[in-house]
């Protein structure tokens, strides 16, 4: 279980603060706890049963994350050659909730190679790409920057330099 204070990835929400676990006021009639979380990215509170079924964990160690980071020339672009939205939506979907870094990061190569090869033939990637590639930055920067202890804004920079030093 976790305490007050902690933080930890919920969901597909990304990091949040647990400010308290208890039965809140509009559940009263209710012996169920909940945990009362502040996700660190973006304003509001979510209240969730502490024996939901939704994906939760620890956030990263600092020492985690910089394993992450050297892991990331070792992974593959995940294959997405979908032909059409209805299914690369699915595969990314698949991606997104399996909740393993390595698959996030694995979209992310994807998408960015897919980006980079449009960009080239001066086009632009599709609204799915795209907002795959939003929610799996969030997902993976917000957190590395809350165990790096360094603004999200920096960790792209951040990892380019760490893994520009291992060449």
């Amino acid at each position: 279980m976790f305490q007050v204070n902690d933080l930890i990835v919920y969901g597909q929400i990304g990091v949040c603060k647990v400010t308290d676990v208890s039965v809140p006021d509009f559940f009263k009639d209710s012996n169920r706890l909940y945990y009362t979380l502040e996700p660190v990215s973006h304003r509001g509170t979510i209240f969730i049963p502490v024996d939901t079924d939704v994906y939760m964990r620890p956030v990263l160690s600092r020492e985690e994350s910089e394993d992450l980071i050297k892991m990331i020339p070792g992974i593959a672009a995940a294959s997405c050659d979908a032909t059409n939205m209805q299914e690369l939506n699915h595969r990314y979907s698949e991606l997104m909730r399996s909740h393993n870094y390595e698959d996030l990061i694995s979209l992310l190569i994807s998408i960015y190679t897919k980006k980079h090869s449009r960009l080239q033939n001066n086009q632009k990637i599709g609204s799915v790409d795209e907002a795959y590639m939003k929610r799996a930055e969030s997902l993976l920067f917000s957190e590395l920057s809350v165990s790096l202890g360094i603004p999200e804004s920096d960790i792209p920079q951040y990892i380019a330099e760490k893994l520009s030093q291992k060449t």
